[in-house]
């Protein structure tokens, strides 16, 4: 399933993607990288909502998120130019002593430069 997932992931058929990872869900035990590839899927379409729904459903099934989690779901949110929701996503990856990477930076960075605030940046 997860290499179907990143197939639809790199065309940005995030809707196609989220099937897959429902049909995983209802056969076995989804892990991280099944949920980090999903939400990816939603980068290249901006589907800000879709990606933060898929990281609930992750909490929800007690797997946890990493850098790649925060990062795919920064980079979804400046795409959508969510600069707030991104700030948000920021605090709660330093909150749950995630260390940020240069990725994860990046991510943040062009969210709050998408939004026009470039000087919190």
């Amino acid at each position: 399933f997860n290499i179907l997932i990143h197939i639809c992931a790199r065309r940005g058929a995030a809707q196609t993607a989220a099937q897959l990872l429902d049909a995983l869900i209802s056969t076995s035990t989804p892990d991280s990288i099944s949920f980090n590839t999903c939400i990816s899927a939603c980068q290249l379409s901006g589907d800000y909502r879709r990606a933060l729904g898929l990281f609930w459903r992750m909490r929800r099934l007690n797997l946890p998120p990493d850098a790649h989690t925060f990062t795919a779901l920064l980079t979804t949110c400046a795409n959508a130019r969510r600069w707030r929701l991104a700030e948000s996503l920021h605090a709660s990856m330093l909150a749950a002593n995630i260390p940020p990477t240069l990725p994860t930076y990046n991510a943040s960075l062009r969210a709050l430069a998408s939004g026009g605030q470039a000087p919190l940046a």
